[in-house]
């Protein structure tokens, strides 16, 4: 949705959502055959709001491969960077990254995804 201008989101007359499966792409020739139900759809502009639910769906996604996260590990600190370990219950380790970037927000990196968190000013 960032490429809709702030006049449009601002006031939508609708909400459409194209959905396939990641290995059948539009024009693959599979066929779909399903209803989907989408419930509880808000906009917002609050960015921390919108990668908290990114943050949460990762999490949740790992969890369903690797177990409940049981533990944080840090392995080295500086004032502007943290880096370490997420554990979790089948004994992977993930590691992460964060950074105080020059703007103040935090930015943390795991698993080939990027989560910035804006500071209030």
């Amino acid at each position: 949705m960032s490429g809709l201008s702030t006049t449009k989101l601002d006031n939508p007359d609708r909400l459409e959502i194209v959905w396939y499966p990641e290995d059948h792409p539009p024009g693959s020739g599979f066929d779909y055959n399903g209803v989907v139900y989408v419930d509880n759809v808000y906009l917002t502009d609050d960015q921390n709001q919108v990668t908290q639910t990114r943050w949460m769906r990762k999490q949740k996604a790992l969890e369903r491969t690797r177990g409940l996260m049981i533990d944080q590990v840090v392995q080295s600190e500086t004032s502007t960077t943290q880096d370490g370990v997420y554990r979790y219950s089948d004994g992977t380790e993930m590691a992460y990254h964060l950074e105080m970037l020059q703007n103040g927000n935090v930015e943390e990196t795991y698993d080939g995804e990027s989560f910035v968190w804006e500071v209030s000013s």
